[in-house]
């Protein structure tokens, strides 16, 4: 509500990444999404980590851009593969196409909980992405690999705010629905 209120005081649009989730619904979360959303703000969130048991909230809610995470391709199922080239529909050095695939802990649609495969609606890298860190009990700050939805939402954020710099007016839905065409490659 805060974010929402703010948001029209401000110089231009505003993008809300929220890296966080759990298991059920919360209707005053749900409710504060709405909220942002009436008031033009654009709402990422990350889909969770638990795989095939379902979509964690606020991610599953089909209102907001919700983002899974997409990781490196690997050998012969086994490990991390540095070489992969950056560019994605180009042969890696053993003349495999389409290096990218759905990390096995990012959260996807399930059936059993009334969740539509439309509810997941991008990917964006989330495995061993590189950033700050500050280990417990300490003040040091280095760097670390973390995986998670939680590294792929900000780059869907991201995105947004880039989207939004060259049309300020986009809705929710506005921005939602190129992303969902460009992630499906159509």
């Amino acid at each position: 509500y805060y974010i929402a209120d703010l948001a029209p005081t401000l110089d231009g649009p505003v993008v809300v990444n929220m890296s966080l989730g759990g298991p059920g619904r919360s209707a005053m979360i749900e409710a504060a999404i709405d909220y942002a959303i009436s008031q033009g703000v654009i709402v990422v969130v990350s889909a969770g980590n638990e795989g095939t048991t379902g979509m964690g909230y606020p991610g599953g809610l089909e209102q907001v851009i919700s983002a899974g995470a997409v990781g490196w391709a690997t050998m012969f199922g086994y490990g991390w593969q540095g070489d992969v080239p950056e560019k994605p529909n180009q042969n890696d050095a053993w003349g495999n196409n389409g290096q990218y695939y759905l990390e096995d802990f990012s959260s996807r649609p399930n059936k059993a909980l009334d969740q539509k495969t439309q509810d997941l609606d991008v990917s964006a890298p989330g495995a061993w992405v590189v950033g700050p860190y500050s280990p417990a009990f300490s003040n040091d700050l280095g760097y670390f690999y973390l995986s998670g939805t939680s590294m792929a939402a900000p780059h869907v954020a991201a995105l947004a705010a880039l989207a939004l710099e060259v049309n300020p007016n986009l809705t929710q839905a506005d921005m939602e629905s190129p992303m969902r065409t460009s992630a499906a490659g159509t």
